[in-house]
């Protein structure tokens, strides 16, 4: 299955947590002679984050893709896109976003409920010790609940492309957390795949990170391998927040 190197699926700008404007992203995207670039802000949240689209931005972002467009279409395709953070307690609000035109539509997990909290799962090392606390230090019942929140995320049918899979990870490199030669461990990943195959979803391969803890992208390498098995398509991420790191790490792959 062969990757295409000159798309980027998963990028953000100023619109969400991102330090180039769309324009800046597009234009950077040419200048590194990629043929295709998917702008993927933070989905609006009903609650304050550091990194969410504002809703009252929403119109404002997407018209900046049109103008984009129409401005750069005869050099780029400028794939009109959101990450959507699937959270179960707000699935309305989801809804109601997701029902827009999209080009592109990435379901993440970035943030878990545990009793009457939500807890980031991708954050700093002592925001993930906060969750990893909240599931009595059990890694097992963290991941259970992480892989069947996104498995929910992807029955919905709404969205087209996984994003970082399997996140989760940003914070075991040690495997201080659990193991993912575990049976149960793989075997929540094959649910998840197969989820993704039903509902004829692709995979991203985040290349973002690289720049976290395990030095690597996400999915795993064995994740990535079982995924072609089962005839997922591949599409390469850079899950890039700054113009400089489009299409980061993509020669790995290729």
């Amino acid at each position: 299955m062969q990757l295409d190197s000159r798309s980027d699926y998963h990028t953000h700008t100023t619109f969400s947590d991102g330090q180039g404007s769309v324009a800046d992203m597009v234009v950077s995207a040419i200048e590194k002679d990629l043929a295709k670039i998917v702008i993927t802000d933070h989905a609006p949240l009903p609650f304050a984050t550091r990194y969410a689209l504002s809703i009252q931005e929403l119109e404002h972002y997407r018209s900046q893709i049109t103008e984009m467009q129409s401005a750069y279409g005869d050099k780029i395709i400028v794939g009109m896109g959101m990450e959507f953070e699937f959270i179960p307690e707000v699935y309305s609000w989801i809804d109601a976003i997701q029902r827009r035109d999209w080009d592109h539509r990435i379901v993440s997990i970035h943030h878990l409920g545990a009793g009457k909290s939500l807890h980031l799962v991708n954050g700093n090392a002592k925001e993930f010790a906060s969750l990893f606390h909240s599931f009595n230090n059990d890694g097992k019942a963290l991941c259970t609940h992480y892989y069947k929140t996104l498995q929910k995320g992807l029955a919905t049918g709404w969205f087209d492309i996984i994003g970082h899979l399997d996140v989760i990870k940003k914070h075991n490199a040690e495997f201080t957390f659990f193991r993912e030669d575990d049976d149960w461990y793989q075997d929540l990943i094959y649910e998840t795949l197969e989820l993704a195959k039903v509902h004829g979803m692709s995979m991203e391969i985040n290349t973002g990170g690289f720049n976290h803890p395990p030095a690597e992208q996400y999915p795993s390498r064995w994740i990535i391998h079982a995924a072609r098995e089962n005839n997922i398509p591949l599409l390469l991420s850079s899950d890039s927040h700054t113009p400089a790191t489009l299409g980061q790490n993509f020669d790995t792959f290729i």
